[in-house]
């Protein structure tokens, strides 16, 4: 089921990003778009709290991390829509994004005992050079 939610999340995503290097081209100010893309952020997850009737997390060790996430997000993301509003083809800042994915990879093993393999090696050796084809 994961894999389903993951697929979706890309396509979502991709679009977002699309519809954000839209907006820079006639808007480019990216604070603007990250307090506009906020807002909406805000807005839906209200909407899913009250629709679903969720609980949230009243610990505050969850709470923390998620505080200190929220932040490194916030920062991430400002950068992100920088650079997808300003590079020639907004594919390439995703591509250099996107190796998040093998730094999560690595430090998963470190901190959580995820696996790791020569084959998952491989694959983040690939990533790089996937990743170094297509900004060159």
């Amino acid at each position: 089921m994961w894999i389903i939610y993951g697929v979706s999340a890309m396509l979502l995503l991709a679009g977002m990003l699309l519809l954000i290097k839209y907006a820079g081209i006639y808007w480019a100010d990216s604070t603007g778009i990250m307090f506009v893309l906020c807002i909406g952020l805000l807005t839906c997850s209200i909407l899913h709290l009250l629709t679903t009737k969720q609980a949230l997390i009243l610990k505050w060790q969850p709470i923390a991390a998620i505080a200190v996430a929220s932040i490194l997000s916030y920062i991430g993301n400002l950068m992100y829509i920088k650079a997808v509003s300003l590079a020639p083809n907004p594919g390439y800042p995703i591509a250099i994004e996107g190796n998040k994915a093998v730094i999560v990879l690595l430090f998963s093993c470190l901190l959580f005992g995820a696996e790791f393999s020569l084959e998952k090696l491989f694959g983040v050796i690939l990533c790089f050079v996937g990743v170094f084809f297509i900004i060159r």
